[in-house]
């Protein structure tokens, strides 16, 4: 058994003959939590094969060669971890803010722009919202009272916000809800905003830090809980930790990682100079140019000195017309670069925690 992770192993496995057949076993213990994904080796003299994952959703599994290998997931959790008493049969109402309820319209608009192009902004509700996959495959189908747009996912915006929520909590605890659990409210580039731009900050369209301690405050005193949707794996490519767009340059004192990486790279072709050199222009640069004084937004990312595959170019910015270098990315879309993960596991959140907005809210005592 190969498990790979924050902590790496070669396991070999006992056998035992049992009234099913033969079982194949091994005991393990971990020091260190995390994210591990493991797979079986198997020997038969000089021939050696893969048993793993068949489908990626932890089915019965095949017999293959390592260059088909995909790996099972394994999570090792802190011994003696125990669920808080009020999640134990919990009433759990899950809402997607965009399409809750609007109480504010005056944030509809809040925010118009993402990734270069323009939000689409839907004034009535039991308009479906579009697909464009489904808008092309199948247009004599297609829903009549389905929006048709631009064809981009996840831009069409309804306008629910957090006070619809507040405002709806007596509904809410009709029907024995006690948890809330929350799609993303974190200021982002889409209506689903599981593409963060910023963490500290609550998305305009929704509201604010004011609205979302309100919330937390009014769910509080009705007996309920509110779960946030965290998704710390991946961000937007237009955020201030990323930057593709270049509209973060200098706020708060930081740069993101791809205008960094790009100057660096740029500068290692323009002036033949080698990598550290090249970093130590970069620092000037920005230092100089845009009063940055916080580089770790660099180190979140791999942003790699090649170019991304095809005709790719940087629309705007400071390399507007360049190719655009090549970075992780979440399943291949390149407007969520994946945060690059530490020994094996997402990047560890207690180095930035403090970049979120739960403990923003804390600060300013929202509720515990």
């Amino acid at each position: 058994m190969v498990v790979q992770g924050p902590e790496k192993k070669n396991l070999d496995m006992t056998k035992k003959e049992t009234a099913d057949g033969l079982n194949w076993s091994v005991d393990v213990s971990f020091d260190t939590i995390g994210q591990y994904t493991y797979f079986f080796v198997l020997y038969a003299g000089t021939s050696v094969k893969i048993y793993c994952d068949d489908d990626g959703y932890y089915g019965e599994g095949k017999v293959t060669d390592l260059t088909d290998l995909q790996a099972y997931d394994l999570i090792v959790y802190k011994a003696g971890f125990k669920t808080s008493e009020w999640m134990k049969n919990a009433v759990i109402y899950q809402i997607f803010p965009d399409r809750f309820y609007n109480a504010d319209t005056s944030n509809d608009q809040a925010q118009k722009f993402a990734r270069g192009t323009e939000y689409e902004f839907i004034k009535d509700w039991d308009t479906i919202p579009e697909n464009p996959e489904q808008e092309e495959l199948n247009p004599d189908s297609y829903p009549s009272n389905a929006f048709r747009g631009d064809g981009v996912w996840g831009n069409e915006i309804y306008g629910g916000d957090l006070k619809g929520i507040t405002e709806r909590i007596g509904y809410l605890k009709a029907l024995g809800v006690n948890v809330i659990y929350l799609n993303p409210v974190f200021a982002s580039i889409s209506n689903h905003r599981y593409d963060a731009s910023d963490y500290s900050k609550i998305d305009p369209i929704l509201g604010d830090l004011g609205d979302f301690q309100e919330l937390v405050k009014v769910a509080k005193e009705n007996g309920m809980h509110i779960i946030l949707d965290g998704v710390f794996n991946h961000v937007a490519d237009d955020s201030i930790y990323f930057d593709r767009y270049y509209r973060y340059l200098g706020q708060d004192g930081t740069v993101g990682a791809y205008p960094y990486w790009a100057y660096v790279y740029d500068y290692m072709s323009d002036n033949n100079a080698d990598k550290d050199t090249a970093i130590a222009a970069a620092k000037t640069y920005f230092k100089d140019n845009y009063n940055v004084t916080d580089f770790s937004y660099t180190e979140w990312f791999k942003v790699e000195q090649t170019y991304m595959d095809g005709d790719v170019k940087d629309s705007i910015g400071l390399r507007a017309g360049k190719p655009v270098y090549a970075y992780d990315c979440w399943w291949g879309y390149d407007n969520m670069p994946v945060i690059y993960s530490t020994n094996g596991s997402e990047y560890q959140t207690g180095n930035w925690g403090e970049k979120i907005i739960g403990d923003t809210a804390n600060n300013k005592d929202a509720s515990d």
